[in-house]
């Protein structure tokens, strides 16, 4: 069982592959910036930059988050195709696919990549169809039908070949090699994987050189060589984690799970399933999700624990049902008809084992090598005779061009002839253009000038307006300071009207009184002056652009200034609770290179959040209810911690993962963006740090940011 369950190979890995080397020319913080870039042309929706990169951000998200690029990409296509932007609706349709596909809808997955493909012929973009037709080949893959997968696959190697995308041909190579692998051709497979690594490595395709090491490790398990099996499992991980691949982080785990159940070490073996299957759930990979739990009935059964054991495979069997993969559903079959036989229930061990048999029989193909065979034979035969048509083309060419340089030799002496008797001509009108140059370079530079000084302007009055909101309240706020010095003002200036008086009247006794009075309200007037200008201090400092240069800052500083600056803000809105501040800051913080400006805004939108959220629980829960936010810093070991807590309403468990999600907000529609939290998380991963939520509904919500500490 275990070697049929290892056959299995990555076909998620193989379907991802197709749209990897897109998805990497940018990052995700990258992708975000180009897209926001676009919006602020007018008229963005018809500019084909403005779908080139939204199709990039889903294919980014397609790894991990299937659901958030399915939503980016469903109105992509009809817009697309109203600005005639026929390559951007064909890769919409594609991606699409593939997030099907990652769900386990194979059927809706296949739907999809046929109208790319139909679309692909419609517009002549020949180019597409290679990696759309390997996405289909993969699904054939999955449901068995390795035949029509391997003409799927050849076709699409003649065309990349053709065009020399040698991305793609990589990426076809690996699926070939699965094939050979469902086929027990191991050496013809590893060939095929290493020709597939080969240009992963050339193009520093991190994540596709992941999937070819996984996929070598699984030949040299098959081989039952385990440590050189172990050897690629862990340059696969690595690649998994630089390249933050759930998909891929599942399935190599599954991997090294079935490497120490061969060694015979269970425990390990039951460790390694239970995570794999945990990541896959997380990743909601139903293939990876099935395969390790296949992988747990396996090592259950052989710890004699076959009740835990039947749990699991009737769970993988149900799942594999669900997706109609009969791969699958023979492996699953298998184990739960070895668990049942275990029990002594020889009538349902019987039963899943005819059902084990015929998927098996069904996916035991001869038709499929001998066509394996002959598309290898075609193509290779096909390559030399493209090569000799190249070499003849190249020798034609070689003989044309050197007519044509004859020809041309020709043609420049006679020009250069001719152009003897413009020279003199030529010379004398540009030295009058010379004049005429300096004088407008005195005016394009003065212009150029004008321009980024007015550019500078334009980025700040930008930026200005976003912060539109929190000014408003604090102008506000800036006005009861104000109104105590004209008020103290107008009552010093009647004092000294009062105080002549009795200086008049030599009144001493009064006049020592009335100075006093005076002396206070001058107080006063410096006590308020002073407040009104640490609020426009606080203002400018947060509306100051940044400069994206790291700089040594004090945290503690950082932070008492933003909830200063949240608090106050919050308070000129309006807002009628009264909330209980708290502070613990540690005073052994070193100062850090940081972005100050950047983690300034985060820390001032997680504020924000934590005291909105606290007037939403004050609203609804009325009396009794008593408002706390508690910011501490601490350092532990070599890192910087920033806690942000709140007794607000929490956050719920199925929405917890999504929040750093871009688009999702659990505000009221038109009261926040989705974006606040995901550029959050960007900023700090930036910044070499990380962020955390823990959050229980109805009892509150703490953010973690922490940071590294230089050495």
């Amino acid at each position: 069982m275990i070697q049929n369950l290892i056959r299995i190979c990555f076909c998620i890995a193989l379907l991802l592959s197709s749209g990897v080397s897109v998805a990497q020319q940018l990052d995700r913080k990258e992708l975000k910036s180009e897209l926001e870039s676009v919006k602020k042309k007018d008229a963005y929706q018809s500019d084909t930059l403005y779908y080139y990169y939204l199709n990039q951000l889903a294919l980014y998200y397609t790894l991990n988050f299937p659901d958030s690029t399915l939503l980016i990409l469903q109105d992509i296509p009809e817009q697309a195709r109203k600005i005639k932007y026929y390559s951007g609706e064909i890769e919409a349709y594609k991606t699409s696919g593939i997030a099907y596909n990652i769900k386990g809808d194979f059927e809706k997955a296949m739907v999809y990549y046929d109208i790319a493909s139909n679309l692909a012929d419609k517009y002549d973009q020949e180019n597409k169809i290679p990696a759309i037709e390997t996405n289909k080949g993969v699904i054939l893959a999955n449901q068995g039908n390795y035949t029509e997968a391997l003409k799927i696959y050849y076709h699409a190697l003649k065309i990349s070949d053709k065009n020399k995308d040698a991305n793609q041909t990589g990426i076809i190579w690996n699926n070939i090699g699965t094939i050979h692998f469902f086929q027990g051709k191991m050496d013809e497979a590893l060939g095929d994987y290493k020709k597939s690594l080969a240009v992963d490595l050339q193009l520093n395709n991190k994540e596709g050189a992941g999937y070819s090491y996984n996929n070598i490790g699984e030949i040299y398990l098959e081989k039952n060589d385990i440590e050189k099996a172990l050897e690629n499992f862990n340059l696969a991980y690595e690649q998994a984690k630089a390249t933050f691949n759930f998909g891929l982080q599942t399935a190599v785990t599954k991997n090294v799970g079935y490497a120490y159940l061969k060694t015979g070490n269970l425990a390990k073996a039951k460790d390694y399933f239970e995570i794999a299957y945990e990541l896959a759930t997380k990743a909601k990979t139903k293939l990876s999700s099935c395969k390790a739990l296949i992988g747990l009935a396996t090592v259950l059964l052989q710890m004699d624990k076959p009740d835990q054991a039947l749990d699991k495979g009737i769970d993988a069997l149900n799942q594999a049902k669900e997706m109609g993969h009969p791969q699958l559903l023979r492996d699953a079959n298998e184990i739960v008809s070895a668990i049942y036989a275990k029990k002594g229930n020889g009538i349902l061990a019987l039963n899943y084992f005819k059902e084990f048999k015929n998927y098996s029989d069904s996916l035991k193909n001869n038709e499929s090598e001998k066509t394996a065979a002959r598309l290898k034979a075609e193509y290779d035969f096909d390559k030399k005779e493209l090569e000799y048509q190249r070499n003849v083309l190249q020798q034609k060419w070689i003989i044309f061009s050197a007519i044509i340089a004859l020809i041309m030799l020709l043609i420049i002496v006679l020009i250069v002839n001719r152009n003897r008797q413009r020279a003199q001509l030529l010379n004398k009108k540009l030295n009058k253009n010379n004049l005429e140059l300096e004088q407008q370079k005195g005016i394009a530079e003065k212009a150029l000038s004008q321009l980024k000084s007015t550019q500078k302007q334009l980025i700040q009055a930008e930026k200005m307006a976003s912060l539109g909101e929190l000014t408003a309240g604090i102008a506000h706020e800036i006005q009861n300071p104000l109104n105590f010095v004209n008020n103290f003002s107008e009552l010093s200036s009647e004092i000294l009207d009062e105080l002549y008086e009795q200086i008049d009247k030599k009144n001493w006794d009064q006049v020592k009184e009335d100075s006093g009075y005076l002396k206070t309200n001058l107080e006063k007037i410096k006590e308020h002056g002073i407040r009104a200008s640490n609020i426009v201090t606080g203002m400018l400092e947060h509306s100051r652009s940044s400069t994206g240069i790291k700089q040594l800052t004090d945290l503690n500083t950082l932070v008492k200034e933003n909830l200063t600056l949240a608090s106050t803000g919050f308070k000129s809105q309006g807002k009628k609770i009264d909330i209980k501040l708290k502070t613990e800051l540690s005073t052994d913080i070193p100062k850090i290179e940081i972005v100050s400006q950047d983690i300034a805004r985060v820390l001032l939108n997680l504020i924000t959040n934590g005291l909105q959220a606290l007037q939403e629980k004050a609203e609804k829960q009325g009396i009794g209810f008593h408002p706390e936010l508690f910011i501490k810093t601490e350092k532990i070991e070599n890192k910087i911690r920033i806690s942000i807590r709140d007794n607000g309403p929490g956050i719920k468990e199925e929405i917890k993962d999504k929040i750093f999600q871009p688009f999702f907000t659990t505000k009221a529609p038109g009261k926040g963006t989705g974006l606040g939290l995901s550029l959050a998380y960007d900023i700090i991963h930036a910044n070499n740090g990380e962020i955390f939520v823990h959050s229980t509904l109805g009892e509150g919500t703490e953010f973690t940011i922490q940071l590294d500490i230089p050495n």
